[in-house]
């Protein structure tokens, strides 16, 4: 266990984060959420995409389920490419506006 001194007296930090420090560290857990974020979405991209070709080969000629399966498609790649896309287009833009392609993706905290 971990004591935190601060403005709201004594805390004790949660054991599961003994791991991120005191110091600054909930950057370190945040970059961790994104990636378990980002890896859960590619695997339901992937079950969407396994899916839809199941439906498409027992669909037996049907134009209905055929424009389902499209667009379920369509969707799934869609999501993936946004997925691999927001971290460029943020180390672009960190990049463009502060010289720094990774200031958005690994920021510093700065503490007093």
């Amino acid at each position: 266990m971990t004591m935190l001194y601060g403005f709201f007296g004594t805390i004790t930090q949660p054991s599961p984060l003994d791991g991120y420090g005191t110091s600054g560290q909930i950057i370190l857990f945040i970059n961790n959420m994104m990636v378990f974020v980002s890896v859960v979405g590619g695997l339901i991209a992937l079950f969407n995409i396994v899916f839809a070709g199941f439906q498409y080969i027992t669909s037996n000629g049907d134009t209905k389920t055929h424009e389902k399966v499209m667009q379920k498609f369509n969707m799934s790649i869609l999501g993936l490419l946004l997925l691999v896309s927001a971290p460029i287009i943020m180390g672009i833009i960190g990049w463009v506006l502060f010289g720094n392609a990774t200031y958005f993706l690994n920021p510093k905290l700065v503490t007093p």
